[in-house]
Parts: structure tokens; C-alpha cells; sequence
């Protein structure tokens, strides 16, 4: 008997209850409900992160959606801060080394830039920026708890800043502490008590348990909606389907429509997908491999879509797909 819609949700809750036990501020999903309209956690983190003592956070919010530019990549930060000096501030958590990429960062820093510079206004106005990468692992690989990385105009002097922190790291210093809260999952083996208390109310308080599950809910439906509109403009660009009729399936205009075709990174169609599966392949694995405790199942599916990608490329298919260029690291939606 097919599963009714009451009894998916149901489903969907229980499961989300049980990732909301393994979260850790590391997670994405879980870091972003903890920072959200929290200036006091988030202006503790920063101080640490960036030794200064005296910053004052005077704003964070999350999953502030930086794309000012036609045409370019928009960027989702997990946190955004504004200290009282003007300084802007982007914490990322990043589990995946695939996700930790310095070119990566370095694309956040020119976004942020772009964001907080309007027309008419002198490149001389634009405040100092911060990049932050609290990396799951040893992203350089050299038991450091801080990477710092600062490009400096020598005519001005004045500098950007990219720093990665080490999530291994376990030292005595305020950043090893840190760390160690970064990745429990209960709030009583934490150090720190603003960290500890806000993890005790999202775990623990019926109020902000409803806030982590309502967050998982809405990156699920986003993803789902998008997988919709993505197979919308595969079909357009197939020719099976006509824009008009894409576009109000949609629920947009045909010129929203068109625009969201532009920014889709897509392969053309017809292009044979064997290497493009092999790097999504490596990549799904890689990602089973990080995020198995909050998804049990994925690394026996990554197993199974192994064997089956196995017998595709033993027997010499053809199997065309629209593939999406920047998919080479697994979408997933909760951390």
C-alpha cells in the first residue's frame, strides 16, 4: 500500500529527530539555527577566531544570499556579521575538504566585496572583510589551529582576510576549546556556556527542536522545488517542452524562466556522462563517507550506485544526461 502524504511527514519527522540527536555546531544546518539572531555566540567565536578581544558584533544573521551580479554564482553564507566598525565577517562551517576550497574562499571575500560596495560610491569606502572556514579537518594538513591568509594592496595596506581553522584541532588554547565544542553533539560535554546553552535549547526545548525541524523541512522542499526546475530546463533545452509551458509550471515568468536557464551551470545535452560519473561517483563516496552519522544509509548506497556504475561502464552504454557542471560534490541537505 502506498505511503499516504500524513504518513510521510510523520516519517520525515521521526527522521529528522534522530539527525537533530547526531547534530553538531559543525553542521551546517545545525550552525546556522544556533547563530541565527545570536550577536553574543557569534561575537564570542570571532573573538576568538580573530584575537580580537574588543570586537563588538552589532548584526549576524544567516543564509544571507549574496548575488549582486547578473549572470555570476550566488553564495548562501552560513553566518554574516557586522562589528560596530564596520567590519564584515563570513563564518562558514565546511565538513567535505571538497567544499573548503581556497578558491572558494577566495570567491566569498570578492562577493562580500561586491555586496557591500553600490554604485557611485568610491572603492575607498569599502570596509575590511573576514572569510572564515572552520574546516571538519586538517584542511593543510599541518596540526595548526589557525591558517591565516592575508592579501595586502602594498599601496594602501589595507587587507583581506581568509582564515581557516583547523577542527581537529584540540590544544588548550581558546581555539582547541572551541573546536572541541564544534564537535559535540550534547550540550553538556561543552565548554563553553554560550554554546552549551543554545544546543540545550535547540535539542531540548520542544520550541527549538521545532526550529531545527522546520529548518530541515524547508531544505528539503527547497530541494525538491529545485530538482523540479532544473528538469524543467533540461526539457526545454531538449526541445520537449516549450518555455511557456516551463515557465508556469513554474510559477514564473517566461523572462524569470529565462534568466534561471542562464544561471543554470549546465552540460549541453547530449554529452556522454562516463567520466562525469566517475567524479560524481568519487564525490557521493566521499560524502557518505563524511556525513555517515547523520546518514546511516548513504555509504551503502554509494556502494550500490558503485556496482551499478560498474555494469554500465563493463557493457559500453550511452547514457546521455544533462549534467550539471558544479555538481561534482553531493547537494545534501541537512549538514
Amino acid at each position: 500500500m502506498a505511503e499516504t502524504l500524513e504518513e510521510r511527514k510523520k516519517r520525515h519527522h521521526q527522521e529528522d529527530l534522530q539527525r537533530l540527536r547526531g547534530f553538531r555546531p559543525i553542521d551546517d544546518t545545525f550552525m546556522r539555527c544556533l547563530f541565527r539572531n545570536n550577536v553574543p555566540l557569534a561575537e564570542m567565536v570571532l573573538r576568538i577566531i580573530t584575537g580580537k578581544n574588543d570586537l563588538q558584533l552589532v548584526s549576524c544573521e544567516t543564509q544571507a544570499d549574496l548575488k549582486r551580479v547578473t549572470g555570476a554564482k550566488s553564495i548562501l553564507l552560513d553566518a554574516y556579521g557586522t562589528d560596530s566598525m564596520g567590519k564584515k565577517y563570513d563564518i562558514e562551517v565546511q565538513r567535505a575538504d571538497i567544499g573548503a576550497d581556497p578558491h572558494r574562499a577566495r570567491y566569498h571575500s570578492s562577493m562580500m566585496d561586491i555586496e557591500n560596495l553600490d554604485a557611485g560610491e568610491d572603492f575607498s569606502s569599502l570596509p575590511d572583510t573576514y572569510v572564515i572556514f572552520i574546516t571538519e579537518n586538517d584542511y593543510f594538513g599541518e596540526n595548526q589551529p589557525l591558517y591565516p591568509v592575508q592579501n595586502i594592496i602594498t599601496t594602501t595596506g589595507k587587507p583581506t582576510h581568509i582564515i581557516y581553522v583547523n577542527g581537529e584541532y584540540r590544544g588548550d588554547s581558546d581555539v582547541g576549546k572551541l573546536m572541541h565544542d564544534f564537535n559535540c553533539t550534547q550540550a553538556n560535554d561543552m565548554i563553553f556556556p554560550l554554546m552549551a546553552e543554545k544546543t540545550r535549547y535547540l535539542k531540548e526545548n520542544p520550541k527549538g527542536v521545532s526550529e531545527v525541524c522546520k529548518q530541515m523541512e524547508d531544505l528539503r522542499n527547497e530541494s525538491i522545488l529545485e530538482g523540479k526546475i532544473l528538469t524543467l530546463i533540461d526539457l526545454v533545452q531538449d526541445g520537449t517542452l516549450d518555455i511557456e509551458i516551463a515557465a508556469a509550471k513554474a510559477n514564473m515568468t517566461v523572462d524569470e524562466f529565462k534568466e534561471t536557464m542562464g544561471k543554470a551551470p549546465f552540460q549541453p545535452t547530449g554529452v556522454p556522462c562516463k567520466s562525469y560519473m566517475v567524479r560524481w561517483w568519487a564525490s557521493f563516496f566521499a560524502s557518505s563517507r563524511m556525513n555517515h552519522r547523520q546518514h546511516p544509509g548513504m555509504l551503502r548506497s554509494a556502494v550500490v550506485a558503485y556496482a551499478g556504475f560498474c555494469v554500465m561502464w563493463s557493457t559500453g552504454y550511452k547514457i546521455i544526461l544533462p549534467i550539471r557542471i558544479k555538481s561534482l560534490s553531493v547537494p545534501l541537505p541537512f549538514g
